[in-house]
């Protein structure tokens, strides 16, 4: 993945989001990070096991990762009394097995993408507008409803708007928003994340126009590479909503990422 300061885009945007927790909203959840083995731990205690919010990433990838490493990601979970996930990054190939010795077990994996910044065309009647102050309400509120988090999680995905680094942006029918979705932009790359849809808008084209428009950004802003990231289907399953967005909207399968989840998640 394109890094800066070899930090990868996306590993850096989950930093620097959880670096953005408000801290009311860190202190009644649990909301914590800590750096290890050139990755990142993500944690929030109140949400225990959930895939997402519960996620060690990057690990082993730019320094080793052995035992001590691993019992230093134990300690920061049990902390928490949190179940959690583990990335492992095709970069840090023993990293699985010593996992598989502690007893975790499959969960599953996520398909990174990644295609370069050229624009596609935009379908659909609806307008995107960066959010700003006065709808930073209105973007935390729908993606926190998309991703099923806890309601004053909003004021968490709120922190983003005019956060440096990052652009928020709103998808409007009419004048309401019906749709969300971030850019981080981190060296000469970007990430692509929190895309979001109130359920009762979704087929109306928000996700493509909000894909159309970052990549216009990116492209605008003299970007080498985007990235982004969804669950990949497992056995005959059905690639889900996002994965065939990204397919359609220009995204390259850039590798798959196996998720190992600790005992008793």
């Amino acid at each position: 993945m394109t890094a800066a300061n070899g930090v990868p885009a996306d590993i850096a945007a989950y930093r620097d989001l959880w670096r953005a927790a408000p801290a009311d909203v860190a202190g009644r959840h649990g909301v914590a990070l800590r750096e290890v083995a050139g990755g990142v731990c993500l944690g929030c205690a109140s949400m225990s096991g959930a895939p997402i919010l519960n996620h060690a990433l990057g690990v082993g990838v730019r320094a080793p990762a052995g035992e001590a490493e691993l019992d230093e990601i134990q300690s920061f979970y049990d902390g928490l009394e949190a179940g959690y996930s583990v990335a492992v990054d095709a970069a840090a190939p023993r990293l699985g097995g010593l996992l598989e010795r502690r007893g975790f077990s499959v969960a599953r994996p996520w398909m990174t993408f990644r295609r370069g910044p050229s624009p596609t065309p935009r379908a659909g009647d609806l307008r995107v507008e960066e959010t700003g102050p006065s709808r930073a309400a209105a973007f935390g509120s729908i993606v926190a409803a998309a991703f099923e988090m806890p309601a004053d999680f909003a004021g968490w995905m709120a922190a983003l708007v005019d956060r440096p680094g990052w652009t928020a942006l709103l998808a409007l029918d009419g004048d309401e928003p019906v749709g969300a979705a971030a850019l981080f932009v981190y060296g000469r790359a970007g990430w692509l994340g929190m895309g979001a849809t109130l359920p009762e808008h979704r087929g109306k084209g928000a996700q493509g126009a909000l894909f159309a428009e970052r990549l216009r950004r990116a492209e605008e802003l003299g970007l080498e590479a985007v990235l982004t990231e969804t669950g990949a289907p497992v056995d005959d399953e059905r690639p889900g909503p996002s994965y065939r967005n990204m397919l359609r909207y220009g995204f390259s399968e850039a590798g798959l990422r196996p998720n190992l989840r600790s005992p008793g998640a």
